[in-house]
């Protein structure tokens, strides 16, 4: 038997969910293609536990999300800024170096987003180790 392809839509309202489109009003019905791989590539990324793809793939999906991402909310890019961190962490053992762009790529967006915001943002180990002392 030949292999099935699915193809899911989905829709949600503001009121539920927050939209990851920074424009949506004017990037919808139908967002650019190159919008629409970002969008694919960063679901990925934000789900990447259900995935069984290796390194380099998922250093390709930070690429295409990084050259689109002035198109998500600022929300949405710090989400998926520490799940391509965690991806990266999860999929690269000690010698394995083709993962450094996508993680220095995370890091970056973490810290910026980190600088702008008035809170902390993310969780780091070191304040359980001071927590600790």
């Amino acid at each position: 038997a030949e292999p099935r392809i699915s193809l899911s839509f989905g829709c949600s309202d503001a009121a539920f969910e927050r939209p990851y489109l920074r424009n949506a009003r004017a990037q919808l019905p139908y967002p650019a293609v190159g919008l629409r791989l970002a969008l694919a590539a960063a679901q990925l990324i934000n789900y990447h536990e259900r995935f069984n793809f290796d390194g380099a793939l998922l250093a390709r999906f930070g690429r295409i999300f990084e050259r689109r991402k002035r198109h998500f909310t600022k929300h949405y890019r710090q989400k998926t800024a520490a799940e391509l961190k965690s991806a990266c962490e999860d999929r690269r053992d000690e010698d394995d170096e083709t993962l450094d762009p996508a993680l220095d790529t995370a890091l970056d967006a973490m810290l910026d987003a980190q600088i702008g915001a008035g809170g902390y943002l993310y969780h780091d180990d070191f304040d359980d180790l001071e927590e600790s002392d």
